[in-house]
């Protein structure tokens, strides 16, 4: 069965072919993984001293219409007299305007563990209820066509929707201003469901993450909403890796965030292992005591069956910070120099 397009909607149901109606299906990516923490990895639920809200879109491929677009929302709050997390978290992608739609409902818990001056450890554990759902009316398969390409025939599938449970565990070790990170999703095995007559499954996916914040220059000191007494940076450097595994794909990301006086840039080459498409992944954002926003444009060399297409991609994040009753500082166990840092600064 070969789910087809017209026009410049073929490339999308080729892609369709191979992640969704074909033996395996992939997650989705957020071009900024760290401003979908929970997702990225359990262990990060709770993992500021303050209460967070955080959503993200990501919309790719424009030349084609509407082909794919990816939903991400958390929240998530610090427990400091347990030193534990907890969080939610919810992520919709849909493909070909909602021809296919695959979504999670996850709920997390994350215990942060001092090991030793400025050396944390992080452990969580994400409960999942995944949801693969089609609409035919926005399909058109090979035996509904006729010989001039017209559609010949009504849908011969109905609208379906499938319904699993899954899991995921993850951990991220943190050391002054090293941190390192591990993921593992679909823990329960590679859910399959029958969608379409075919049996999509969704293989396990393993995640490696890490990097370090340098600080470059300070000056002075400040009280602040987020910090006590703490050093000033002028620009804070932050190199960042990402490698992720999931049935026969292989991708990784490398590339730096640079953080100063609040704003940040970032530059990331993203790359497929045998594959001979590149992406580059440029970002600027902004971020205070009381919220984050983050923008990301996505722009690659495919290869050379789909070149002709353009897949730009933007992204835009939003996270909300909610203050602690008890005083005015986020930090409830000491200044972050007292803490390590466990993810870059954006």
């Amino acid at each position: 069965m070969v789910v087809k397009f017209f026009h410049k909607q073929l490339v999308v149901g080729l892609a369709l072919v191979c992640s969704v109606c074909g033996a395996y299906a992939q997650d989705v990516s957020f071009s900024q993984p760290y401003s979908t923490p929970l997702y990225l990895n359990p262990a990060y639920s709770g993992v500021e001293k303050f209460s967070r809200i955080g959503a993200s879109f990501r919309y790719q491929w424009a030349q084609l219409g509407d082909p794919y677009t990816s939903y991400s929302f958390y929240a998530d709050h610090y427990f400091s007299d347990y030193k534990s997390g907890v969080g939610f978290s919810a992520v919709s992608d849909r493909q070909a305007g909602g021809g296919v739609v695959q979504s999670n409902f996850g709920a997390s818990y994350a215990y942060n563990l001092h090991v030793a001056e400025k050396t944390f450890i992080r452990f969580g554990i994400q409960a999942l209820l995944g949801m693969t759902s089609t609409n035919a009316e926005k399909l058109v398969f090979s035996d509904m066509l006729g010989l001039n390409g017209g559609v010949v025939a009504s849908e011969p599938y109905a609208s379906e929707q499938r319904v699993y449970f899954d899991m995921a565990l993850g951990s991220v070790f943190s050391y002054d201003f090293l941190f390192a990170g591990v993921a593992l999703h679909h823990l329960r095995g590679s859910p399959s469901v029958d969608l379409l007559g075919q049996s999509i499954t969704v293989p396990r996916k393993l995640t490696l993450h890490g990097g370090c914040n340098i600080p470059v220059g300070s000056s002075g000191s400040q009280t602040s909403a987020r910090y006590r007494s703490t050093p000033v940076e002028l620009l804070t450097i932050s190199p960042s890796v990402i490698f992720c595994w999931q049935g026969i794909y292989k991708s990784y990301s490398v590339g730096s965030y640079a953080h100063a006086k609040g704003f940040s840039v970032g530059f990331f080459y993203k790359s497929d292992f045998g594959s001979s498409s590149n992406f580059f992944s440029t970002c600027a954002g902004y971020t205070s005591d009381l919220l984050s926003l983050m923008y990301s444009f996505d722009f690659g060399v495919l290869s050379s069956e789909t070149k002709a297409y353009n897949p730009n991609t933007h992204e835009v994040s939003l996270i909300f910070k909610i203050k602690s009753r008890n005083g005015n500082a986020y930090r409830q166990e000491g200044s972050r120099s007292n803490e390590g840092w466990n993810m870059p600064i954006l």
